[in-house]
C-alpha cells in the first residue's frame, strides 16, 4: 500500500491514517477508534514483520495506563552533544535504524 495515496484523501480531518510502532500503540489506536463519539474511517499502515519483531514490545503498564502517542521518544540514552542528525520515522524504519546504530 502507498501511504501518500491515503494522505492525499485526507481533508479537514475526515479520515485518520496511523502508522503504529508498538503493540501499545495498536491497542490504544483501536481503543480510541471504538470509544470516540464520532467515528472516522481509520487506515492502519503497518507491516506484518512488526508483529514478531523482537524490539517491538510493550509493557503491561503501557497498555493499562498509557495512551496513543503521536510522537514516541528515543528509547536509547544518547548524549545530545554527539547528535549530528535528527531523523523522524515510524514503524519498521525506526527499528531498522535502531539495529543499524546499535551494531
Amino acid at each position: 500500500a502507498r501511504l501518500e495515496r491515503y494522505l492525499q484523501l485526507c481533508a479537514e480531518q475526515n479520515i485518520q491514517v496511523c502508522v503504529p510502532t508498538t503493540p501499545a500503540q495498536v491497542y490504544h489506536m483501536l481503543r480510541r477508534q471504538v470509544i470516540r463519539p464520532l467515528r472516522k474511517p481509520l487506515v492502519v499502515m503497518t507491516p506484518k514483520s512488526l508483529l514478531r519483531h523482537k524490539l517491538a514490545i510493550s509493557t503491561l503498564e503501557d497498555l493499562a495506563n498509557g495512551s496513543f502517542q503521536t510522537v514516541i521518544p528515543e528509547i536509547d540514552s544518547l548524549d545530545p552533544k554527539k547528535v549530528d542528525r535528527v531523523v523522524l520515522c515510524s514503524g519498521k524504519v525506526y527499528y531498522d535504524l535502531l539495529e543499524k546504530r546499535r551494531a
